[in-house]
């Protein structure tokens, strides 16, 4: 990882992430330099922290997703589950307002596997993560910084 990434994930780790206007630009650029593993590591994290509850994460995914991009989600944590398991459950469209059941797989037996699937997801869509707002940004980065330093 370059400096200049390890200087900016810094403050994250020292948990004084500053203003959050400055956590947009702060991913804007980590995005451009950090590998994908530890964007992915990231946002498992914000995914798991008691402050970024899962439904608001996927209403907001699923309100700025095109149809290809809902597709691919939805096909994402479906893959994630044992076969059977998501019948009739993840055909619902992504929208408003989420199937509650979604949500409870993801808090479930299976919540890593789903877990995995959306932060890999997001990982690799950082134009849709950064609709998730300035508060999940920076707690996605203070996650990086936290794996950076361990």
């Amino acid at each position: 990882m370059s400096p200049d990434i390890t200087d900016l994930l810094e403050p994250y780790r020292r948990g004084m992430a500053g203003r959050l206007d400055e956590a947009l630009d702060h991913f804007d650029e980590v995005v451009r330099r950090a590998p994908l593993d530890l964007l992915r590591k990231g946002f498992a994290g914000m995914l798991q922290s008691d402050g970024i509850p899962f439904d608001h994460v996927m209403a907001r995914l699923c309100a700025a997703a095109d149809v290809a991009q809902k597709d691919s989600l939805l096909r994402r944590i479906a893959g994630a589950l044992p076969p059977g398991h998501h019948a009739g459950r993840l055909d619902t469209p992504c929208g408003s307002p989420l199937p509650l059941d979604l949500v409870e797989l993801a808090q479930g037996e299976h919540g890593p596997g789903v877990i995995n699937a959306l932060s890999t997801f997001l990982a690799e869509h950082p134009g849709l993560a950064r609709t998730l707002g300035a508060a999940s940004l920076a707690a996605a980065l203070t996650r990086m910084a936290d794996r950076r330093r361990g």
